[in-house]
């Protein structure tokens, strides 16, 4: 069945939108991978072509035949992003000005250099030198290169992985890379993997290289204290001797607490040690005696780490005042977990809300409706404005102090009605003015809170200048070419939330596509979707 006249004519107007050079420019400009949905005529065209690439390099794989072999584009293309050069023709990833130009942008395009450029000194070496990794790619020579191979493992230690067997086994090489890396010791040679000053040097520099050794030196004291010094946790790859050696332990829950897991148990039960693994971190009590949460120095030193450690401290410790204000000052919501005086103290609640504003849902309810409490509350998180007593919730400083920071909090000074939510009929003009602004100019989808009858068009314009997407809020100024202008200079998709005749204005829509081409999807979907369906299917790729 033959299309319509009108229909040809409307879907010639979107072909000729595609086909445009002009829209193909600016499409590739705003997003290079979309040259993928060009015509074939416009993926050879050497400005768009270029344009693309220089933003993007990868966006050469899109690019024609003819313009993957041309070296001025795949140049701009892998300077952009080395391993563009997989896109390149056979004859410009042989090119030694081309692929030099890669491996110094990235040095694993190396990959897709030609095996002779594989074999090229110079070009190898610019490669390691920004990827030691890249010593993969090289070609068995030059990655039993002694000058070549040290360049490599200085940048990046673990590319010993891909020396020769020779060179991991070369004290000089080996020792460059655990400097850089210890736990490159893992591709060294057996002879070198036994090597005491080698292997001190590793864990050193990385004390997991401890796990790479044999139990001989996994049993060397002098190696693991090195070990778990740089890294606690190193502790589970020693020996059990070690394991339960006091000051090998005491060094390793110094660094980090939670290495008390590896501890032998008769050091779990040690005071002093659980006492110095609170300390770095508090919480290890999943690896010790649970009689430690009843210990209140142990407990101090825990909570002062992580507050909701209180969760589980004793009863008694939850009414200790300097044990739950530590807690809350490290964690506000630690605050659950205070026993009821405390949670009308008023300075602790002050110090939990100030670190998170939420746990004022945890205060009494007097101090729910203290006012420098509550003030405190929503400055440090706006939407703690929900948990604030009846009163305080509609009072003007304090819904001002929490839209500030959380537009949305505004919801919250609304009147309880569930079908006619109301903002406080108390305010002024004035001030009822002030806070609308304030939470729109915070967070424009806080007009989603605000009565409609007050959604005029200052403030509807203040949503969608601060988030376009607000829009969708703007009821029938979602109609209004000036609110819509405004908006899709912001973020061309909202679009989407505009009335369909405004998605069908030839400006707007051209302001909307330069800021974001694919808002042009909301205006073509809508206008040519019969059209598009019957004679253009894979226009959603567009």
């Amino acid at each position: 069945m033959d299309t319509p006249p009108t229909k040809r004519v409307r879907f010639q107007e979107v072909e000729n939108l595609l086909t445009a050079h002009v829209f193909a420019l600016q499409l590739v400009q705003s997003d290079p991978r979309l040259m993928r949905t060009l015509a074939r005529g416009l993926r050879a065209d050497p400005g768009i072509v270029r344009a693309a690439v220089t933003r993007d390099g990868m966006a050469l794989e899109y690019a024609s035949d003819a313009l993957r072999a041309d070296p001025e584009i795949v140049l701009a293309a892998v300077m952009q992003e080395g391993s563009a050069l997989r896109y390149a023709s056979d004859a410009l990833r042989a090119d030694p000005g081309i692929v030099q130009a890669a491996v110094t942008q990235e040095g694993s395009a190396l990959r897709y250099a030609s095996e002779a450029l594989q074999t090229n000194p110079e070009i190898v070496q610019a490669a390691v030198q920004q990827d030691g990794m890249a010593l993969e790619y090289a070609s068995d020579a030059l990655r039993a290169d002694h000058g070549i191979v040290q360049a490599a493992v200085q940048q990046y230690g673990s590319a010993l992985e891909h020396a020769s067997e020779a060179l991991r086994a070369d004290r000089e090489i080996v020792l460059a890379a655990e400097t850089q890396e210890g736990s490159a010791l893992r591709y060294a040679s057996e002879a070198l993997q036994a090597d005491r000053d080698i292997v001190l040097a590793a864990v050193q520099q990385d004390g997991g290289a401890l796990s790479y050794l044999s139990p001989v030196l996994q049993a060397d004291r002098a190696i693991v204290l090195a070990a778990v010094t740089q890294d606690g946790g190193a502790l589970s790859y020693a020996s059990p001797v070690l394991q339960a050696d006091r000051a090998i332990v005491l060094a390793a829950v110094q660094q980090c607490g939670m290495a008390l897991e590896f501890a032998a148990p008769a050091l779990q039960a040690d005071r002093a040690i659980v006492l110095a693994a609170a300390k770095q971190d508090g919480e290890v009590f999943d690896y010790t005696a649970p009689e430690w949460l009843a210990d209140r120095e142990i407990v101090l030193a825990a909570v002062t780490q992580c507050g909701g450690v209180l969760m589980d401290a004793a009863a008694a410790l939850k009414a200790d005042r300097e044990i739950v204000l530590a807690a809350v000052t490290e964690r506000g919501g630690a605050l659950l977990y205070a026993t009821t005086d405390l949670q009308a103290d008023r300075a602790i609640v002050l110090a939990a809300v100030q670190q998170d504003g939420t746990a004022l849902a945890y205060a009494s309810n007097a101090l729910r409706a203290d006012q420098g409490v509550v003030l405190a509350a929503v400055t440090q998180r706006g939407d703690a404005l929900r948990y604030a007593a009846g009163d305080l919730r509609t009072t003007p400083e304090i819904v001002l102090a929490a839209v500030t920071p959380c537009g949305t909090a505004i919801r919250h000074a609304m009147s309880p009605s569930p079908n006619n939510p109301q903002l406080p009929r108390e305010w002024t003009p004035d001030v009822l003015d002030g806070i609308i602004l304030a939470a729109l100019g915070q967070d424009g989808d806080a007009l989603r809170y605000i009565p409609s009858e007050l959604r005029d068009f200052r403030r509807t314009v203040a949503a969608v200048r601060t988030t376009p997407g607000a829009l969708q809020h703007a009821g029938a100024l979602a109609g209004d070419p000036l609110v819509v202008e405004i908006a899709v200079r912001g973020d061309g998709s909202a679009l989407e939330h505009a009335y369909p005749h405004i998605r069908a204005d030839e400006d707007i829509v051209g302001v909307a596509f330069a800021n974001c081409p694919g808002a042009l999807v909301h205006s073509l979907v809508h206008r040519h979707q019969e059209i598009v369906q019957a004679t253009h299917g894979n226009m959603e790729t567009f």
